[in-house]
């Protein structure tokens, strides 16, 4: 039995597909079924064409349609899409189906729409909603008990004395250096070395403080700051390093260190990409002055919208920091500084411990998936970063990104689309040749433009199966061999 598997949100617009990643999620056979699984457009009639085609094309013995909405919007895209003998509609709130065929004739099919949560239970969901209510019944939902222990608790797996919640990965950021200028360390127009090919948010918040990026060539082997050209960039306005541990990859190393020490330079971490990674027994967040981190839902440490902290062991800088996210204030209604609005909701903070505890057990699951890309991506066209450092464990990785390089990126992309494989571009257009900072438009960065044409983001992260795995590494080794 052939069963043609969809997912599709029957809304217009550009917007996330929940239902599709339900639906990719499922496995390839169940029973003596084999389960062959298209996305499908979210816009109506693209959504209808699309359909009618595949069916037309792999005439499957039945269509499952997992998606997260039902009724009338189903049954308009059905009607559209579907000319099948028994097919039948099913809305969200779990009634059965009509009786009444959605259209007459056509081969022998059925068609049912599904809620996505009945397909796929998130990680850790019982103890992520019980938090969440907790938080509601408390009637308290910000700087409340919540927040306190999840500050502390991350704090300790860090290896800081602080950890100061707030709004996001990119307030987190410019805190630090608007802490740093308020306790009169940086000055307008000092100069922070950053890596070029990093995501744009590192560099927004050096400059929305006022100071001045220096971005620094990665190596092309690992897409981290290359060590060896930091010495070169460092002026008599050098004030700090930020080190962005990109993709998930340790990026501090003795010799990122010892010329920091050197040259007087304030060595901060971009931790958005990397909970739990280390160097050797330090967990990258607690190996600097400080570091920023996100939470982003997306993150190895994700939470259900924006939130992030600051990590460190400096005691000024942490209440620095906690002022100026707080409007500027250390007591009620009383205000020392200009500040923001910029603050770790207790609903966030709770779930946030709660997935806490399996953040280890969560990277060990991307490690045990990318450790395999390594060992069995066999392409000559295809080139993965960091292999020889991982293979001889000469580096950590959390591999929130699981980043390949690839001089046919897009028609690689596109292949691996058309099997049913999603990926992404981190990033498609570098930093400085976004608009924003169009006075760098003259800059020559050649390797992080190499990197920016060629990079493609594998899927890689702790929901997947070995089925998914396998056939991940069967299309990268097919790919331009046929």
């Amino acid at each position: 039995m052939k069963i043609l598997v969809t997912g599709f949100t029957p809304f217009g617009g550009e917007q996330i597909n929940p239902s599709w990643e339900a639906a990719r999620r499922l496995p390839n056979r169940i029973g003596g079924a084999e389960l062959i699984k298209h996305e499908i457009p979210t816009e109506f009639d693209a959504s209808g064409a699309a359909l009618h085609k595949l069916l037309t094309e792999l005439r499957p013995d039945a269509v499952l349609c997992v998606g997260q909405y039902g009724g009338a919007n189903c049954i308009r895209v059905e009607r559209v899409a579907i000319n099948l003998r028994d097919a039948r509609i099913a809305d969200n709130a779990g009634k059965q189906p009509t009786d009444e065929p959605v259209v007459p004739g056509g081969p022998d099919a059925y068609f049912a729409t599904i809620p996505t949560r009945e397909i796929v239970d998130a990680l850790h969901e019982q103890e992520i909603v019980e938090a969440v209510e907790k938080v509601v019944r408390s009637g308290w939902y910000l700087h409340g008990q919540a927040t306190e222990r999840f500050e502390r608790h991350y704090a300790d797996f860090i290896g800081t004395r602080h950890c100061i919640g707030c709004g996001n990965g990119l307030d987190a950021l410019t805190l630090i250096f608007r802490a740093y200028k308020e306790l009169g360390v940086l000055h307008d127009g000092d100069e922070i070395l950053v890596p070029a090919n990093t995501f744009v948010a590192s560099i927004l918040s050096i400059t929305e403080n006022g100071l001045q990026p220096i971005l620094v060539e990665p190596d092309y082997e690992t897409l981290e700051i290359d060590e060896r050209l930091i010495e070169s960039h460092i002026t008599d306005r050098t004030r700090a390093l930020l080190l962005v541990h990109l993709y998930g990859r340790c990026a501090y190393t003795d010799e990122v260190a010892e010329q920091c020490l050197r040259h007087g330079l304030l060595l901060i971490e971009d931790n958005a990409q990397a909970h739990g990674c280390r160097y050797g027994n330090k967990r990258t967040g607690s190996l600097g002055n400080a570091a920023a981190h996100s939470f982003y839902p997306g993150k190895n440490l994700g939470a259900m919208g924006d939130a992030g902290a600051v990590t460190t062991n400096d005691d000024q800088l942490a209440q620095m920091v906690r002022a100026l996210g707080n409007y500027g204030s250390s007591r009620k209604y009383v205000f020392d500084y200009v500040g923001r609005n910029s603050r770790l909701d207790e609903v966030q903070a709770a779930l946030l411990d709660a997935k806490l505890k399996y953040l280890d057990e969560d990277n060990k699951r991307r490690q045990q998936i990318a450790d395999r890309f390594y060992r069995e991506i066999d392409n000559p066209c295809i080139t993965l970063p960091g292999k020889r450092r991982w293979l001889n464990g000469e580096e950590d990785n959390v591999f929130h990104i699981f980043p390949i390089l690839c001089a046919e990126r897009d028609a690689l992309q596109s292949y691996l689309k058309e099997k049913g494989v999603q990926t992404l571009i981190h990033y498609p257009i570098p930093s400085h040749r976004q608009r924003c900072y169009a006075e760098w438009g003259d800059l020559s960065l050649p390797v992080t433009e190499r990197i920016h044409r060629e990079e493609l983001s594998l899927p890689c992260n702790q929901t997947m199966s070995d089925d998914e795995t396998d056939l991940i590494i069967d299309l990268l080794n097919g790919f331009g061999r046929s």
